[in-house]
């Protein structure tokens, strides 16, 4: 669908959120100038998750499928081991039939695999991409467009601009915080109950994240750890306060490393900025010496602090500023939804801006954008930062619980509905979910019927 005006849109970050929304944009009819911060197209490091919520998204990205089933693995379920001894607590293996049902299948792609790609489509698409950007804040006002400033003082202005720029956001900068406002000051959601907040206040403790990569070359000739590279399944390792991932991808195989909270000497590091592999080693002292043979070869690692955010509102008071992905929400960066919840943003937004009739509805679509969001991201934080938490138990009652309540997925051969039904309801809950069927109800319930009465009208 082609929207009937054509706007010019600054995305600020060649993220997967930026240029997934970058590409719809230009797609919609709009004018799109992406601003990136490296002085070139970089293929970082990292595994990410396709779960079935994003894969059935990925149909609007021409030739997308094609490279996940040419580069991707095709995940066959998650497995829950005991970090200190390797004993398997349970499974969730994506059959067939439950698979059919969400609506596609689940993925590991390089993260390097699929940036590449959605850089590419947007370069062949006519997006342009301006690199070693250096934004450093985000001007906005009522009464004149928005302008994007450089830390060299170079100024953009736009019709309209996204923030994809990651955690650290300066584009937030321009959206005031919860504790600037009053309730009476959010924006009102178009919501049935008639309710100003779509959802509630929830505390989550902050979590430090970690990952490391290591080429499957210096893994294949070692007989314990070849059959690891040959391995389809996601694979979760409980530990003592902490959880460790592991997958292959790509030609890779990536560890990813949870705990919370951090403690009083973690440093807060730049995701991008590599960090000495014997950081990352020095957490995995408890965990299963395979576990501590893969992290040896790694020769870098990353880590982030995440520290959850209650956000009600993703978008500017004037309606000309949004934030998308890790700029608006807090989704564990290794969890199975932070790219995936980053790509339910960006096609809800652009998918939005593509039924543009006139430039009086801006504000009423980004009403809509803020409802669609709020409690999908809402709901998707509080199942990340819970299952994090419980493959993190230490030692105890608690634990134990959690052992036998994962026992109960080894033995789902013939169980009937309503045991598979509470195994799997969480999953089918989280991936159950179409950003685009999201934006076409909210858009027939409420702005089509008030775009038609406004021309009834004349």
């Amino acid at each position: 669908m082609k929207s009937s005006i054509s706007l010019r849109f600054v995305v600020i970050g060649a993220s997967v959120a930026g240029l997934s929304c970058a590409y719809l944009l230009q797609q919609s009819g709009h004018e799109v100038l992406v601003l990136e911060r490296s002085r070139r197209a970089e293929n970082p490091d990292g595994g990410l998750k396709v779960p079935p919520n994003m894969a059935r998204l990925l149909h609007l990205f021409p030739g997308t499928m094609e490279m996940l089933k040419e580069k991707a693995t095709l995940c066959s379920g998650v497995y829950f081991l005991a970090g200190e001894s390797s004993k398997l607590l349970g499974r969730m293996i994506f059959k067939e039939e439950i698979m059919s049902d969400l609506g596609s299948d689940f993925y590991i792609v390089a993260y390097s695999d699929f940036i590449a790609h959605l850089y590419n489509l947007c370069i062949s698409s006519g997006v342009r991409i301006k690199h070693g950007f250096i934004a450093k804040n985000v001007v906005a006002s009522s009464d004149s467009p928005p302008v994007v400033v450089s830390e060299s003082g170079v100024q953009i202005t736009a019709d309209f601009v996204v923030g994809a720029d990651g955690r650290k956001s300066i584009t937030r900068q321009a959206i005031p915080s919860e504790e600037q406002e009053s309730d009476d000051d959010l924006l009102e959601f178009h919501i049935p109950n008639g309710n100003k907040r779509a959802t509630p206040k929830t505390e989550l403790t902050p979590l430090l994240a970690a990952n490391v990569t290591i080429p499957i070359s210096l893994m294949k000739d070692d007989p314990q750890l070849a059959p690891l590279t040959r391995d389809d399944r996601f694979v979760v390792w409980t530990g003592n306060g902490s959880s460790v991932g592991t997958i292959c991808c790509g030609g890779k195989f990536v560890l990813t490393y949870n705990t919370r909270p951090p403690g009083p000497n973690d440093r807060d590091l730049e995701w991008d900025d590599a960090a000495p592999a014997s950081t990352f080693l020095e957490r995995l002292k408890d965990y299963h010496p395979l576990v501590r043979k893969v992290a040896r070869l790694a020769k870098s690692s990353h880590w982030t602090i995440q520290v959850p955010k209650d956000r009600s509102r993703f978008t500017n008071p004037q309606n000309n500023v949004v934030v998308i992905g890790d700029a608006a929400h807090t989704l564990p960066i290794n969890a199975t939804h932070s790219c995936s919840g980053a790509m339910e943003d960006a096609v809800t937004f652009g998918y939005l801006f593509s039924h543009l009739r006139s430039r009086n509805q801006v504000p009423l679509f980004l009403n809509g954008y803020n409802h669609i969001r709020g409690d999908r991201t809402k709901m998707s934080e509080e199942l990340e930062f819970a299952g994090i938490s419980l493959v993190s138990i230490p030692p105890g009652p608690q634990r134990d619980a959690r052992d036998s309540a994962l026992g109960m997925t080894l033995h789902l051969e013939g169980a009937d509905d309503e045991t598979l039904a509470r195994v799997w309801g969480d999953y089918v809950r989280a991936f159950n979910y179409d950003a685009v069927d999201a934006v076409d109800e909210w858009y027939m319930n409420w702005a089509k019927p008030l775009h038609s009465a406004a021309h009834s009208a004349y």
